[in-house]
This record gives structure tokens, sequence and C-alpha cells, in this order.
């Protein structure tokens, strides 16, 4: 369980609220004003939408960890927008696997 609430540390599924709502609301205009809805399409749309934040939030993860930023930042520094999860520095995942 430790794993598995680590890789959800890592790929930040807090933050998929910042992707998600934007590809529903694109496609409910699209739909009000055009009449248009491929469902095919939406959830194509979907899946690129959250494997690109799920691949940009590991790159960013496993290069902070490897550059040393994560390890310089200090714990009462830290905020759920800076230094990443703190999953590298701490050893949970190894950083091979991330990347």
């Amino acid at each position: 369980m430790e794993k598995i609430l680590a890789w959800m540390n890592v790929i930040r599924v807090k933050f998929f609220a910042a992707g998600i709502p934007p590809v529903i609301l694109g496609f409910s205009v699209a739909y009000h004003v055009e009449g248009l809805l491929s469902p095919d399409l939406f959830l194509l749309t979907l899946f690129g939408i959250v494997t690109a934040m799920i691949g940009s939030y590991t790159f960013n993860e496993y290069f902070d960890f490897k550059s040393g930023v994560d390890l310089v930042v200090k714990d009462e520094h830290v905020t759920p927008f800076n230094s990443g999860s703190r999953v590298l520095p701490s050893g949970l995942l190894n950083p091979e696997k991330v990347f």
C-alpha cells in the first residue's frame, strides 16, 4: 500500500483537477455550440491529457532529484506546489523506476 501511495504522490493525482475540467468544458462548449460530441475523441483527449501530466510530473520529479534540487530544499519550505512529492529524497521509490 505504501508503494501505491508513493506512486500516487509522484504522479500528483490531486493535480489532475487542473487538466481534466478544461477538457470537459471544451467538449461541453463544442456540444452546445455545434451539437457535436464524439465519445471516442473525448476519451482519447482525456487519456492524452492525463498521460501528458503524468509524464511531465515524473520527468520533473526524477530530474529535480538527480540534479540535487530536491535535496537542498529544507522540510519547513516544502509546500504542495514546490519541491515535488519528496518520494525520491525519502527513498520510498527508486529513481530509476520513476524514470
